[in-house]
């Protein structure tokens, strides 16, 4: 359904299933061999049997709203050039200014997802389960 939005601002991508930890509880957390988290799912053995579960995908969502009027990033990260906001400053507001045409975004201080009526209505026509919408709130010019 998705895909037939013909919306390039998302990907769907393959998910590899695989067991992650052990079942024994008693094991102290495992640390990856970097020290990132992340790295935890390649160091992690692959599922045995995965052939009797469906396909999983993971959706990838790359549109951004553009900032609130007033809110500066705090940091930038310099290996992914992702902004970062001081928790006072973040705004949850969406102005008509902030969107840049994409369909389904990321709310750019927040990374709250927020979708257009359309698409919004398109996923109502589905049967779908733990989805829920909420209005964003508006924000009055000063």
């Amino acid at each position: 359904m998705l895909e037939s939005l013909g919306t390039p601002e998302i990907t769907f991508c393959p998910v590899t299933l695989r067991s992650i930890g052990s079942m024994e509880p008693h094991l102290p957390e495992p640390i990856p061999s970097i020290g990132e988290p992340e790295d935890m799912y390649s160091e992690t053995p692959r599922l045995e049997r995965t052939d009797e579960l469906s396909p999983y995908y993971e959706l990838l969502i790359h549109a951004e709203s553009g900032r609130p009027p007033g809110t500066d990033p705090a940091l930038i990260c310099e290996g992914c050039s992702r902004e970062w906001f001081n928790p006072e400053q973040r705004k949850l507001v969406m102005l008509p200014s902030m969107w840049r045409g994409a369909p389904i975004f990321f709310l750019a201080t927040s990374l709250q997802i927020i979708v257009t009526d359309e698409f919004k209505q398109c996923l109502e026509g589905q049967t779908l389960t733990n989805v829920e919408f909420e209005p964003c709130p508006s924000h009055e010019s000063s």
